[in-house]
């Protein structure tokens, strides 16, 4: 969508829920409640993240993790 589009190459904080449905990544979500699915680590759960946004698919949007926030 438009409003998932304008994030592609930003950094943003988000929080790190859990394992994504595809395996080795993981779900989280942006401050305005967006699902982002990422590559990371399991031990990342629970904590909040600067992520890269690097694409969007339909609903959700894809990133690099980038460090802990």
């Amino acid at each position: 969508s438009q409003q998932c589009q304008k994030y592609v190459g930003q950094t943003v904080k988000v929080l790190v829920e859990g394992n994504s449905t595809k395996p080795g990544s993981l779900t989280a979500r942006t401050q305005g409640t967006i699902i982002v699915d990422l590559q990371g680590e399991e031990s990342l759960i629970g904590k909040f993240a600067m992520v890269k946004i690097v694409d969007t698919q339909n609903w959700f949007l894809k990133a690099e993790f980038v460090s802990l926030a």
